[in-house]
């Protein structure tokens, strides 16, 4: 294959993963959303039928019916109850139900066709070898990033996924005030792939464990939390850098 073909190829293939991974995101905020009504819905009908109940007791009561009713299980309620919810919520949590259930099988249809995608990036042999990363975990990054072959550094890439230091989001509001336009949404992405590795990695586990040592050691003013936050962060800088790495190596245009 010529190497513009290769080149054409390539974005091709990054940009069907970024398409897909929009579509798989619209589905997971359409099923938060819907999940947030659903609970909501149930706490009005239980604070009217029971308005003497505590509002803490109420809202975990209603957490649990509405996950108990998405899952097709019996509700941990009382007949009565049951049946004043039935009238209260049930064509509205009915319908809440059964779009968070087409949601649901279109995000893993879509996860499906993310993973197939990861596969025929040039990167994926060197993502394959990295356990606990995998191919949804490629698909998330790229999906954010894009083409990694257009930062010119790892630094760049950093920033892109909310790893920089905090000054460098550093602007200004319009009433002149000093605030920081840290990417939330593409932080939180980096944190997923990140605690994935923690959990299920080998080579990237080891490099937040080492970390985490040298974190108690130099900072134990800090909490325990802050200190795993910092080590985590570090590891994923290097998964980010050996990433960034092995695809400028992969690159055929």
């Amino acid at each position: 294959m010529k190497r513009a073909e290769a080149g054409t190829t390539q974005r091709a293939d990054v940009d069907l993963v970024r398409e897909l991974y929009g579509r798989r995101r619209y589905c997971v905020r359409a099923m938060t959303g819907l999940v947030n009504c659903g609970k909501a819905l149930l706490r009005r009908a239980l604070a009217t039928i029971e308005p003497e109940e505590p509002p803490a007791r109420i809202k975990k009561r209603a957490s649990l019916l509405f996950e108990a009713r998405r899952k097709g299980k019996p509700p941990a309620e009382t007949k009565a109850v049951d049946l004043a919810l039935e009238e209260k919520t049930g064509v509205e949590l009915s319908l809440t139900l059964q779009a968070l259930q087409a949601f649901g099988e279109r995000r893993r249809l879509y996860e499906k066709c993310l993973r197939e995608a990861a596969r025929r990036l040039p990167v994926w042999q060197w993502a394959e070898s990295v356990r606990g990363f995998g191919d949804l975990g490629l698909a998330i990054l790229i999906g954010e990033a894009g083409d990694l072959g257009n930062y010119a550094n790892p630094g760049r890439l950093w920033k892109r996924m909310g790893l920089a230091p905090k000054g460098s989001y550093a602007m200004e509001t319009k009433g002149g005030k000093e605030a920081f336009a840290v990417p939330r949404r593409r932080r939180s992405a980096m944190w997923t792939v990140g605690d994935a590795l923690i959990k299920g990695g080998a080579h990237y586990r080891e490099i937040y464990l080492e970390r985490k040592a040298r974190e108690e050691g130099e900072h134990p003013d800090l909490t325990k939390l802050h200190r795993h936050r910092r080590a985590q962060r570090y590891m994923e800088k290097r998964l980010l850098k050996d990433l960034w790495r092995a695809w400028r190596n992969g690159r055929k245009d």
